[in-house]
């Protein structure tokens, strides 16, 4: 979706942007942030307003702490961040608003950014998403998926000296990293279009004489006396390169930047079929070679999801044939490139990613044994094959690689966190709640202001019967974010000690927080569950399963604090209806 200028907004929406940025002067930004988002509802790609929305958000944050200790990856499971992601697969849009509002709270919720990002990208707005991957690669600076997002935004917003510093920084704390070098020659592929001149000429300045070094070309053109426009720079590198192809047709680099440049222009046919010539010249000896070739075809994969319409009434049908087929092309194209650099242990632990995210988790698992011989991925790949013990139930084997590598770690960092948290969460499913308390306890002396743990470590305590410990950590993870799940589960902690007025103090506030931002249905539910009525509990539960909010009814058989209504008819009645349709 192409960017809008101010400009170019009705003479209404001009005036809400000027009624909010005077609202800021006067930091009343509660005001300016709704007049902002009145105008984005409308006109969602205008650059400009979503910039002045995001410095809102943050100066109504003022100064507090703890968010670039956050641990990205668990926020997820927020309820407002489970209908974002729900809303992602219908409508990126409407997503990107959800996030929105998820920042007017928190500007510092790694949740929202994330949601955003995605959205913003599905949506075709990288500038959007560079304002939200900034933020998290800023928290972790470390994590390579963030940080190859970061540049790939910033080379699709046109920045590409930008996204090389992101790949360069990167670099620094991988030196021997092959997949960081790869990226780094693929974008200098990019590129080719904007260096010696070429991206003077995409904004209608400067002329190919400017950019070419052969003097006769640049005679030749401008005997021509030919305008050059912006539109025309992709097909006149792309007819510069094919005429010094006649001269030399084995030219591998001449042949990869006319590859990257129709890829670049979303010709991923043409794209191919050169990449195809010069697997014909070097038989593919090029690692490297392959893998871009293998990202352009993916590429192709998101180009056709972006040009959905996803109004339609079967895009989400739609939508998830073409990620299935991404999925399988990546799985196998990488099985392929493994067989063919047997010893890669990169590519070994790429592939193990792609099984694990696919459900595959034997074949996952082969590969991350193979990939903890690489000392860049050792760390990663246990983890990953904790997990994979985890989804096997076979709890004992992911304690013990996880303590192992844990040993290993002597300094703390997001890798030893995200560990630690880990470990705590195969403890619970073990049962074993004195040990998982220990390890959140451990989770947060590194990281006492994220609330997500003090969430999980009061379920924990609360599930051995120490509800008044469990109290006081619902206070602490409350005090920390406004998620309206959180406060219901204090409620119902209220309610269980008998401080009934409490309960319904925050029962009371469920509604008036859902007027502006999502409450889940389940919140209500465990709520009411708390305070003995069942009934209520079943009807918002009811209501979840008419709203199709999947994600909280997962649960349904396993959540203790619905053990009260396993044997009630309607509650029964309501397993099977939701089971039913998963199986």
């Amino acid at each position: 979706m192409a960017d809008k200028t101010l400009n170019e907004l009705s003479r209404d929406l001009r005036a809400l942007y000027t009624r909010g940025a005077e609202a800021v002067q006067r930091d009343n930004f509660d005001y300016a942030i709704e007049m902002y988002m009145q105008i984005l509802a409308k006109e969602p790609s205008v650059f400009e307003v979503r910039k002045a929305l995001r410095a809102t958000q943050t100066a109504k944050s003022g100064k507090s702490g703890g968010f670039f200790k956050r641990m990205v990856s668990s926020a997820s499971s927020s309820p407002a961040l489970a209908k974002g992601q729900m809303a992602l697969r219908k409508s990126p849009l409407e997503a990107m608003q959800i996030a929105e509002d998820i920042l007017n709270s928190d500007a510092n919720s790694t949740g929202g950014h994330k949601l955003l990002a995605e959205a913003a990208l599905a949506a075709g707005m990288p500038r959007v998403a560079v304002m939200s991957l900034e933020v998290l690669v800023q928290a972790s600076p470390k994590d390579k998926p963030l940080s190859f997002q970061l540049a790939e935004a910033f080379a699709d917003s046109g920045e590409k000296t930008r996204a090389e510093k992101v790949l360069t920084d990167l670099q620094r704390e991988y030196p021997s990293d092959n997949e960081i070098f790869s990226k780094l020659k693929d974008l200098s592929a990019r590129k080719t279009m904007d260096e010696g001149g070429y991206g003077a000429l995409a904004e209608g300045k400067g002329s190919y004489r400017d950019v070419l070094k052969d003097k006769a070309e640049s005679i030749a053109l401008e005997q021509e006396k030919r305008p050059v426009k912006s539109e025309d720079v992709a097909d006149g590198l792309i007819k510069d390169w094919e005429a010094r192809l006649k001269a030399e047709p084995n030219n591998v680099k001449m042949l990869r930047n006319l590859a990257e440049t129709h890829a670049s222009k979303n010709e991923f046919d043409k794209a191919q079929a050169y990449y195809d010539r010069i697997l014909a010249v070097d038989n593919g000896a090029d690692s490297s070679l392959l893998k871009q070739i293998a990202e352009t075809r993916v590429r192709k994969f998101k180009h056709a999801l972006a040009q959905l319409d996803t109004t339609a009434a079967d895009y989400s049908e739609r939508a998830a044939q073409i990620k299935a087929e991404m999925q399988a092309f990546q799985v196998e194209e990488c099985k392929q490139r493994s067989e063919r650099y047997p010893t890669d242990l990169q590519i070994r632990f790429e592939l193990g990613q792609l099984y694990f995210e696919a459900g595959k988790i034997s074949e996952a698992m082969q590969e991350f044994q193979k990939a903890q011989a690489n000392p860049n991925r050792r760390v990663q790949s246990i983890t990953y094959l904790a997990k994979c013990f985890e989804k096997r139930n076979m709890f004992d084997m992911a304690v013990r690689r996880l303590q192992e590598v844990l040993k290993e770690k002597l300094s703390f960092d997001e890798e030893k966190k995200d560990l630690i948290y880990t470990l705590a969460s195969v403890f619970e499913k073990m049962n074993k709640k004195d040990e998982a308390i220990e390890q959140f306890h451990k989770a947060i002396d590194l990281d006492p202001r994220f609330y997500y743990t003090h969430w999980n470590l009061a379920e924990a305590l609360e599930m051995k019967g120490n509800l008044r410990e469990a109290l006081a950590e619902y206070k602490k993870a409350v005090e920390l974010d406004d998620d309206p799940f959180v406060l219901a589960l204090l409620g119902q902690a209220y309610a269980k000690l008998g401080q009934r007025d409490e309960a319904l103090k925050i029962l009371a506030q469920l509604p008036q927080i859902g007027a502006h931002r999502y409450v889940s249905a389940y919140s209500y539910a465990v709520l009411h569950m708390a305070l003995g009525e069942k009934d209520k509990a079943i009807e918002w539960l009811e209501r979840s399963y008419r709203d199709g909010a999947g994600l909280d009814l997962i649960f349904l058989k396993v959540d203790p604090m619905l053990d009260p209504l396993q044997k009630e008819p309607r509650f029964q009645a309501l397993v099977a209806r939701v089971f039913a349709e998963k199986q």
